[in-house]
């Protein structure tokens, strides 16, 4: 099996990330299991744009890809209430680090973002809330998994808006699920020999 963190940052709920562990394996192939970190890691004020009020994406995924080499984990996906950012865009959902090559066994990094997930919400624990949180931690490990954007019904279809991922489906295209199972069935063969 290959094992996935869910790594909450600053004051991410436990429960959430629980939430998501059970979520999760509905659209993820079988090899993969998904654990919850204990503890929750800081984030970092050195990421912190102090005039766009936004924390620097790229800053926070590299400094987990660092801290989580060499860890054991497959993937780590990094979940925070804050506001995020890449350059060139007023704000992301999640960023994620991609393969290099179908055969990298590089551990990769990916991050999610609630704070624009609660957009026209009332009830932060609602079911449209935990609906958008689980598309886009979807579409995150995706990209971990070789995957591009996908313009067919597809989580994997880009979402520059909130209205753009409510309308996205949570599961895969089928073109997409394929290409994951080749991806995934090569590591398993790398990771157990």
């Amino acid at each position: 099996m290959l094992k996935i963190l869910l790594q909450g940052l600053g004051g991410f709920e436990t429960e959430l990330l629980n939430w998501l562990q059970q979520s999760l394996p509905s659209y993820i192939p079988p090899q993969i299991i998904f654990e919850v970190s204990e503890v929750n890691l800081p984030l970092s004020s050195s990421y912190y744009n102090t005039k766009r009020l936004q924390f620097n994406a790229y800053g926070i995924l590299s400094s987990l890809s660092t801290m989580f080499k060499n860890t054991g984990f497959f993937r780590v996906l990094a979940l925070t209430n804050e506001d995020i950012y890449v350059e060139g865009l007023n704000f992301v959902f999640g960023l994620a680090q991609k393969p290099l090559n179908p055969f990298d066994e590089t551990s990769l990094t990916a991050l999610v973002s609630t704070n624009r997930l609660t957009t026209g919400l009332a009830d932060l624990k609602s079911r449209v809330f935990k609906t958008r949180l689980l598309k886009e931690a979807v579409h995150e490990l995706g990209h971990t998994l070789t995957l591009d954007h996908c313009v067919k019904k597809c989580v994997m279809r880009f979402s520059n808006t909130i209205i753009e991922t409510d309308l996205k489906p949570a599961s895969f295209c089928i073109e997409c699920l394929n290409k994951i199972r080749v991806y995934i069935e090569n590591m398993m063969k790398i990771f157990h020999r």
